[in-house]
């Protein structure tokens, strides 16, 4: 019904109100007040949408339109919040906006752009249908030029984001005894852990940043890993 009254004039609204209320007022006002909150919150809403996309036009050239779609890629997948600052605070004087604004709309851009990219077509009309449709022509036809241009590099990097597990690029170990006392009756026991420090190269993260994972094994753990590993050598030689 909300979206019946969207579409008419504000006196057909207020005669669709009168129909459906009968003479209940109590009903009537119910509605009337639900419905014109409704009017408002949407009328507000799309404005900030098209501004957003606006704010696109100020970039300075059509190069600093086609770096920041770039670093949009790159950040695909992240919260707006977890976008770095330096980065921000840079777009943010070009596309006038307050860095909550900028944030945003490199965010948003990023799941534009990856749509677009996912149409896979080399038609300019074909990828902007995949634009919103308060975006002005000029807008979706510059950014459709510029996903077609980039489609190759930008396709790899997001099935390089999709499908590459991290690497293991270095393991240290080190082994940790320490004196266990059971009980008042027991004599102690001496007890050897082995640490290892996995630092690993993670391809899906924005920097491919690395990061390291610390894991103790005991002496069981330790002989039960090693015999799985001896397993996994096995078949790998015989496939090699």
């Amino acid at each position: 019904m909300f979206g019946l009254f969207i579409s008419l004039p504000a006196s057909n609204v207020f005669f669709l109100l009168l129909h459906y209320a009968g003479d209940d007022r109590w009903y009537f006002h119910q509605l009337f007040t639900i419905t014109v909150v409704f009017l408002f919150d949407t009328m507000a809403s799309k404005p900030k949408t098209k501004n957003m996309w606006q704010n696109l036009l100020k970039v300075s050239s059509k190069n600093e339109l086609v770096k920041l779609c770039h670093q949009a890629i790159l950040y695909r997948g992240l919260e707006p919040d977890h976008i770095p600052e330096s980065t921000v605070a840079m777009w943010s004087s070009q596309l006038s906006a307050t860095k909550g604004e900028t944030k945003q709309i490199i965010s948003s851009l990023s799941v534009l752009l990856q749509r677009a990219v996912f149409i896979c077509s080399s038609d300019t009309a074909a990828v902007s249908t995949c634009f919103p449709k308060d975006m002005s022509k000029d807008l979706g036809d510059l950014l459709a030029t510029i996903v077609i241009n980039n489609f190759p590099n930008w396709k790899s990097a997001l099935i390089v984001s999709n499908a590459t597990l991290p690497q293991l690029v270095d393991v240290k170990c080190t082994v940790d005894s320490s004196i266990t006392n059971f009980g008042m009756d027991e004599l102690p026991a001496t007890e050897a852990k082995c640490d290892l420090q996995l630092k690993m190269q993670d391809h899906t993260s924005v920097d491919q940043s690395y990061h390291t994972v610390n894991v103790q094994l005991t002496k069981e753990k330790l002989n039960a890993m090693l015999d799985g590993l001896g397993k996994i050598k096995n078949q790998l030689a015989s496939v090699a």
